[in-house]
């Protein structure tokens, strides 16, 4: 009778032993995995590091570059009759009727999904169309910044030639 109760001994700690080695392998399985994914998040966080060191590096670059910007952004309404000022003189340097009208206050400005303050403008020309076309060329050479939103060219009223009316916002360096 031993040699049949011997057998089944056997099998219950073969049996025993095979449920072990299951659930070793399982449990050793999830800890490589939970390893590897610890060491995914350790890869990403030292490739992050180094990124933040290298624009750590470039901060004080840029931070002189968003300072001469801020420098040629007006900060007030003296600053911002400059700017009419200069409007002014290249329109009549073109040969253009200039009118201006400005908002009362200034407000935010969406410049690529960031708002920045600016003061809404209305610019009217007219005169020749080779005239607009060189002030609106020279617009961009005037040391501020002027976001155009809208324009439209049409006939003027009275006169002969073409009459441009432009909408848009003069940056400023103010707070929001």
């Amino acid at each position: 009778m031993n040699r049949t109760k011997q057998p089944v001994i056997q099998l219950i700690v073969f049996a025993f032993l095979l449920v072990v080695a299951t659930v070793v392998f399982y449990y050793s399985q999830n800890q490589i995995r939970l390893a590897s994914l610890a060491q995914a998040e350790i890869n990403q966080l030292t490739e992050s590091q180094a990124r933040l060191t290298e624009l750590a590096t470039l901060l004080p670059k840029y931070s002189l570059r968003e300072k001469s910007w801020l420098a040629t952004l007006p900060q007030n309404e003296k600053e911002v009759a400059a700017f009419a000022e200069s409007l002014e003189r290249l329109a009549k340097t073109k040969n253009l009727v200039l009118t201006l009208a400005f908002d009362d206050f200034p407000g935010p400005v969406d410049v690529s999904g960031h708002y920045i303050a600016g003061v809404g403008a209305e610019i009217s020309l007219e005169g020749s169309y080779a005239g607009i076309a060189s002030f609106l060329a020279n617009l961009t050479d005037l040391p501020y910044h002027f976001k155009v939103d809208k324009m439209a060219l049409t006939k003027p009223d009275r006169r002969p030639g073409v009459k441009a009316l432009i909408n848009g916002s003069l940056m400023m360096n103010l707070a929001i």
